[in-house]
């Protein structure tokens, strides 16, 4: 049984947030405002559904980094509610579109000197 009070909340809200549209705002935007303003509320299944519809609507609009945000609200919201099936699938998902770290091969120090300044707290003498 839908609870009336959520359905309420939420038809106010994606009123407020489709009326936005004429303001610039991505149909990605207006699902992640949503899904934010259900997670506020404690309704954590509809935030899931609105995190993942923004992450398409990311993914068509090409804004990869609000997508992997949103694929990472959905992997955190799953193991909390408990589905750690789905968290564990889109945490994968999310690491693909998340910025690679540099490799310690390709550093400008080595990686015994790089280790050593992060072990010592000393500064590189290198630029």
């Amino acid at each position: 049984m839908v609870d009336l009070r959520l359905r309420n909340l939420c038809i106010l809200k994606a009123s407020k947030i489709y009326d936005d549209e004429g303001l610039d705002r991505t149909t990605g935007r207006q699902h992640l405002t949503l899904a934010l303003f259900c997670e506020e509320q404690g309704y954590l299944t509809r935030a899931l559904e609105e995190y993942q519809k923004a992450a398409y609507r990311f993914q068509e609009e090409r804004s990869m980094s609000l997508k992997a945000k949103c694929l990472i609200n959905v992997a955190r919201i799953s193991a909390i509610v408990g589905n750690y099936n789905r968290a564990r699938r889109y945490s994968k998902v999310s690491a693909r579109w998340l910025p690679k770290p540099m490799s310690w091969r390709t550093s400008p120090m080595s990686f015994s000197h790089q280790s050593r300044n992060l072990l010592f707290g000393w500064q590189s003498s290198r630029p």
